[in-house]
């Protein structure tokens, strides 16, 4: 599988993603007749680019590793962000299927077609448990190092005369 971008965190992805495309869709990846993706889909396209929407499970998990959140993103939510129980039972019952488990992974789903959220709230409550988790991510402003002004020549002449008196 091609990687087009990496990211700091899927929480990150899923921000950039949401500026593909200015819709968001629900029980689908996305959907291109609307121009809109759910918040697993803005996060996928923003790593993978065109053909995000036709990626299998042994690919999305290669691709999950790859960007080294697979072990994070399994993991069960901190607290439940809606008030929701996602325990297995729930979740089968939702997506149709047994395999699913309570994870970080099914929350942002959860979250996405259950209850609407927006892409940006979900990447805000996914920031906050890859926090939690010690998942750190960067925020590359705060990071840069302060500019320190270069003294100016009347500043410099004043401390020079104050070293020589």
């Amino acid at each position: 599988m091609k990687i087009g971008r990496h990211f700091a965190s899927f929480s990150e992805a899923i921000r950039v993603g949401a500026k593909l495309r200015p819709r968001q869709c629900f029980n689908a990846l996305s959907k291109d007749s609307q121009n809109a993706t759910c918040a697993q889909g803005a996060g996928l396209e923003a790593i993978v680019g065109d053909g995000f929407e036709r990626i299998d499970r042994d690919d999305l998990r290669e691709l999950l590793e790859t960007q080294g959140w697979f072990e994070y993103l399994s993991q069960p939510p901190s607290v439940s962000p809606c008030g929701c129980v996602f325990d297995a039972d729930t979740l089968a019952n939702e997506f149709g299927s047994p395999i699913y488990k309570s994870c970080l992974w099914m929350a942002v789903v959860h979250l996405n077609n259950i209850h609407r959220w927006t892409r940006e709230r979900i990447a805000d409550w996914l920031y906050a448990e890859e926090e939690k988790l010690g998942f750190v991510t960067i925020d590359t402003e705060a990071s840069k190092p302060e500019m320190i002004a270069e003294p100016s020549t009347s500043e410099v002449t004043v401390q020079f005369a104050a070293l020589n008196k």
